[in-house]
């Protein structure tokens, strides 16, 4: 077993968290780009999880990755929350 496996639902996660961000740029998508970048934070904390438990199994990489997806998914949830509160408080039109 020379191969390690992927991270479940890694590439999932770090999907949503990348597509958070410029989502989050869109006035009518500013919600669901929220929803996303909460479902890519649990997601990678529950993979970085398992990388920390199993590290036989799924390697160095698998926790690096799952760091690298929570900054971006936390990245995505703070700047869809700030131009949500923006947008609400009719600062942005």
């Amino acid at each position: 077993m020379s191969e390690l496996e992927p991270l479940p639902w890694s590439r999932t996660a770090r999907v949503l968290a990348v597509l958070s961000l410029p989502a989050s740029l869109s006035g009518q998508l500013v919600v669901p780009a929220l929803l996303m970048a909460v479902c890519a934070l649990v997601l990678a904390l529950r993979a970085k999880a398992r990388a920390v438990v199993l590290p036989h199994r799924f390697g160095p990489n698998g926790e690096r990755h799952a760091r690298a997806t929570i900054r971006l998914a936390a990245a995505g949830a703070a700047l869809s929350l700030v131009l949500w509160v923006l947008y609400a408080a009719s600062v942005l039109p």
